[in-house]
This record gives structure tokens, C-alpha cells and sequence, in this order.
């Protein structure tokens, strides 16, 4: 048997052990992209690199057999800037995205590649649940939205963008919200906003959804006054009576409204605060006030962010209510950019030529909806949550960019092999 120590714990496993193995027998993590039991040690990826603190050498953990007095180090700062270079190479000759380029230009994250393969499958209920849970009021962006991500729709490189607003309204129009979603378990905590905008009922709408009693004051005398006239009627009508069959109680033409005066104060805030545990502000004008129970939801002039600005406060005002964490930062995302001339061939193939098939593009209930998202390059990568290349350049805080004395990177052609999908721009030539 081998003794050794990972990380300060002492070990003890079989001579032909690996310090990998030996790590995975403390209960020890070390990060590997290319290592599998079957084929042995590749040693491609080099991520698995730890420290012997017996020796000052830098090791391959898959590879390096465990030994009698080895003192190994797998996390420190040291071994982390290694393991970010390693990442930083992998990732440099990456071609390919971690979100398409649309989702990341939607300011409220609706997951619009998803909306689009469910209408491609003639699937209209899951692109307008989708679309419901991102944009919360998908029909009426649908009306109104400056539509960010069809300006940056790489489609848009070949013909023309894919008409991203058009779908995702049109199905959400065509399938009303339920009444009947499930109950949530009530918090016994209770939120006021003050502002009935598209950012105070985003954040209304957040906060009810996660159990919390919520009221939303309004001066007017009708919610978002501001709303474009375009907006018909029925589709306004439809969207606040869902929120209001939610819970959320709306009071209108009230004179609860927050008006800052030179001294930065808010009048009514204090007494609100008194009878509600936190107070969510969406006015505009609004100063913020040195008490963490009341949080800004900037009721932005393009209505996707004013949604986005709503979903933020919403996810503040819950975690500070003990619904968990909140953190406001996006996962790493590799992205290709905009294409160069000479990458546009070989990034249409399996794309727009030779098409992939499409059984239900001309089927649904909305067949010219099916036809507008079988437009859709499908850029984004189809394992967004379980790539460990993903994982690992997030949890190692990995950036792109910087100085690159490296070939730039190759667009090769998408292959397809019935439902088996390989896009060689991605691989990492692991061995596996």
C-alpha cells in the first residue's frame, strides 16, 4: 500500500494507484476533461495538474502513480492559475457558443433557442410556458419589445434574422396563460411595490411566485400608463389578469407614490415598511435609501429591460426574505461572435445546406410559426448545463480575450448522424 496526504488528510490505497484515484478516496475533487477508466491515462487536457508539497513538482493526477511520503496539493493558488491557463488554451481554439447570440442579447434571458426548437416541433404549449417564465409578459413584449436579439441573429448574416419577436408573442397570444398553475407554499412574508409598470409587476410577479403576499400601488388610474397604445385591449387584459390571478393584489389611482425630495428622502416609505416586510421601488426618479428591505426596480424605457430590471429586484427582495441566494452574475460563455466571410459556408453546413429535417415545420396548430423558427441556426451548444469545460472555466473565473499567439479559430462543418449532432469547432481532442 501507498501513504501519502491530499490536501493536509491522510490516505492510504493500492501501489498501482493513480493520485487521482487516491484523491477520489478522500472524498477529494480534482477537475479532468479527458480522463477515462477504459482507455487509461490521455493526458490530453492537462487540467488534473496538482502539487507535490514534498517535492515543489507539478504533477499530472491521472497519470502520476501514488507514492510512499507524497504531500499533495490540489487547490491552491498555485495549482488554480495552472489549471486557468490550461482552460485558457482549451478554450482559445474553441469554435463554438455556450448561449446563442440571441439569448445573450436578451436583457430579461428568455432562452430563445428553446422557444424555437419547441415551435420547429410543432410544440406550441412548451414554447409559450418558455416564454411565459422568462419574459413573464411574452405577449406583450411581443407588442412592444425593441426585439435586441434579431438585430444580433446571426442568420441575419445570410439572409435575414429570424422574427424572434413574432414567435414568442404570437405563441403567447395563441395560448393564454393558465389559471390553474400550481399552489405555492405561502411565506408568511409580504412585499409592496410601489409603481405598476412592466418592471414594478415583474417584480410583483417574481415575489408571488415564490410565496410571498405582494400589493402593487399604482397613480394612475390603470397599470403600465406608459404602455404603447398599439397594445390591443384583449392581450393587456389577459396578461394582468393572470398576475392578478396569481395573488397579486393591485390597487390603482392611489396616491401611495414615492416622490424624492432634496434631501434624498421618499415619502410613505417608512410607514410601508412598518406593515411589510420589504418595499420594491419602480418609479421613476426614485433615490435608493440606506435600508436593505427597500430595492430599486428602474423602470427602464425599453420594456425588455424594465422586465429585466423587475426579475432582478424580485430575486433581491426574495433572497433577503430567505429564499435562498441571489447573485446577478452570468455563467462563463464562449461565443464565436460575429462570422467572417470566409467561416460562413462551413458554418451553414447541417445548418442552412443539407438541411436537417424538419417533420413538423409545416404541422401544429401554427404552422407559420413552426416555419419562422425552422429558420433557426440552432447556434447555441445543445449541453449548456452539463459541459465541464463550461463548469470549469466558470468556477476558475476563465476570460476570453487578451493576447493570443495562437492560429485563430477554425469553423469546421456540423455533423449529423441521425440524432447524434458533433461539431468538431467544439472538441477539445480529448482521446476519449
Amino acid at each position: 500500500m501507498a501513504r501519502l496526504t491530499i490536501n493536509g488528510q491522510s490516505v492510504e490505497v493500492e501501489e498501482q494507484a493513480t493520485v487521482l484515484e487516491a484523491a477520489r478516496a478522500a472524498n477529494v475533487q480534482i477537475p479532468t476533461l479527458c480522463h477515462c477508466r477504459e482507455t487509461g491515462p490521455l493526458t490530453s487536457c492537462m487540467l488534473c495538474v496538482v502539487k507535490n508539497a514534498a517535492t515543489g513538482d507539478t504533477l499530472l493526477a491521472c497519470a502520476s502513480p501514488a507514492a510512499d511520503g507524497m504531500d499533495i496539493v490540489t487547490d491552491d493558488e498555485e495549482v488554480h492559475t495552472l489549471r486557468r491557463e490550461t482552460l485558457a488554451l482549451l478554450l482559445a481554439e474553441h469554435a463554438g457558443d455556450c448561449e446563442g447570440p440571441c439569448e445573450r442579447a436578451c436583457p430579461a434571458g428568455l432562452r430563445i433557442p428553446q422557444v424555437l426548437r419547441a415551435l420547429e416541433a410543432g410544440d406550441q404549449a412548451r414554447a409559450a410556458a418558455i416564454a411565459r417564465e422568462d419574459l413573464l409578459f411574452p405577449a406583450l413584449l411581443g407588442r412592444v419589445c425593441a426585439a435586441p436579439c434579431e438585430r444580433i441573429c446571426r442568420r441575419g448574416q445570410y439572409d435575414e434574422a429570424v422574427t424572434i419577436r413574432a414567435c414568442h408573442g404570437g405563441v403567447a397570444e395563441a395560448a393564454p396563460p393558465s389559471h390553474d398553475s400550481d399552489a405555492v407554499a405561502a411565506s408568511g412574508k409580504s412585499v409592496v411595490v410601489i409603481g405598476g409598470g412592466l418592471a414594478g409587476l415583474a417584480a410583483a410577479r417574481v415575489c408571488v411566485e415564490a410565496g410571498h403576499a405582494c400589493c402593487v400601488y399604482e397613480r394612475e388610474d390603470r397599470l403600465c400608463p406608459g404602455l404603447s397604445a398599439d397594445v390591443p385591449a384583449d392581450v393587456r387584459h389577459r396578461e394582468f389578469a393572470f398576475l392578478q390571478a396569481q395573488g397579486v393584489t393591485v390597487c390603482t389611482g392611489t396616491e401611495k407614490t414615492l416622490v424624492p425630495d432634496a434631501a434624498g428622502s421618499i415619502h410613505a416609505v417608512q410607514a410601508l415598511l412598518d406593515a411589510h416586510d420589504a418595499v420594491i421601488v419602480a418609479v421613476k426618479g426614485a433615490d435608493a435609501l440606506d435600508d436593505a428591505r427597500v430595492v430599486l426596480a428602474p423602470e427602464e424605457k425599453m420594456p425588455v429591460r424594465a422586465v429585466a430590471a423587475g426579475k432582478r429586484a424580485g430575486r433581491r427582495v426574495n433572497a433577503l426574505l430567505g429564499g435562498g441566494e441571489y447573485h446577478d452574475r452570468r455563467p462563463f460563455n464562449s461565443h464565436l461572435g460575429r462570422l467572417q466571410e470566409e467561416d460562413l459556408e462551413a458554418y451553414g453546413v447541417g445548418r442552412i445546406t443539407g438541411e436537417r429535417a424538419h417533420p413538423a415545420a409545416d404541422s401544429g396548430a401554427m404552422p407559420e410559426l413552426s416555419e419562422r423558427a425552422v429558420r433557426c441556426l440552432h447556434c447555441d451548444c445543445l449541453k449548456p448545463t452539463t459541459c465541464k469545460l463550461r463548469q470549469y472555466a466558470d468556477e476558475y473565473k476563465v476570460t476570453l480575450g487578451g493576447k493570443r499567439n495562437l492560429p485563430p479559430r477554425t469553423i469546421l462543418p456540423m455533423e449529423r448522424c441521425g440524432n447524434i449532432v458533433f461539431e468538431p469547432g467544439k472538441c477539445i481532442k480529448c482521446g476519449i
